[in-house]
C-alpha cells in the first residue's frame, strides 16, 4: 500500500484549506509557504499597486539606477523615497493624468524631489526626444 502525505494548508484570507502547491514558496514562513493561497495573495497585490501607484515607480527607478542593464543610467543615483513620490504624485495631481510618467526635469540629474515631476507619458517620450536631438543623437 502506497501513503502519500499531502501538506495542506488554510489560506489566511480566503479561509480555504488548499493543497500546498496553491500557495507561493517563502522560506521565512512555517511550513515554507505564504499565509495567503496564490489567488488571494494576487488580487491583493493587485489593489495594493492600484492604490499605490507611486511604489511602482519607486522600483522602476531603484532597478534603473541599480541595474547594468540600463547603461544611460551610469552614475545617476535613486535619492528619492517612497514617501517623496507619494508627495509628488499628490502635488502633480497624477490621478488626473491618463497615463502618468515620471520625468527628471534635468536629464542629467539625479532622481531626487526637487528634480522630478509626474507628466503624461506622451509628453515625457516627446521631450525625450526632443533632447536627444538637442545633443545630436540619433533619434
Amino acid at each position: 500500500m502506497i501513503t502519500i502525505n499531502l501538506l495542506v494548508l488554510k489560506c489566511t484570507t480566503c479561509q480555504e484549506i488548499l493543497p500546498a502547491e496553491n500557495f507561493y514558496r517563502n522560506n521565512s514562513h512555517r511550513h515554507g509557504r505564504e499565509s495567503q493561497c496564490k489567488s488571494c495573495l494576487s488580487s491583493h497585490q493587485r489593489t495594493y499597486r492600484h492604490s499605490h501607484p507611486w511604489v511602482k515607480t519607486w522600483l522602476n527607478i531603484n532597478r534603473r539606477c541599480t541595474g547594468s542593464t540600463h547603461p544611460q543610467y551610469s552614475g545617476i543615483r535613486n535619492m528619492v523615497t517612497i514617501a517623496d513620490l507619494k508627495t509628488i504624485w499628490n502635488r502633480d495631481n497624477a490621478d488626473g493624468l491618463t497615463h502618468p510618467s515620471i520625468d527628471r526635469i534635468n536629464p542629467q540629474g539625479n532622481y531626487e524631489p526637487s528634480n522630478i515631476r509626474y507628466i503624461e507619458l506622451s509628453r515625457n517620450i516627446a521631450r525625450a526626444h526632443t533632447i536627444r536631438l538637442e545633443k545630436g543623437d540619433q533619434p
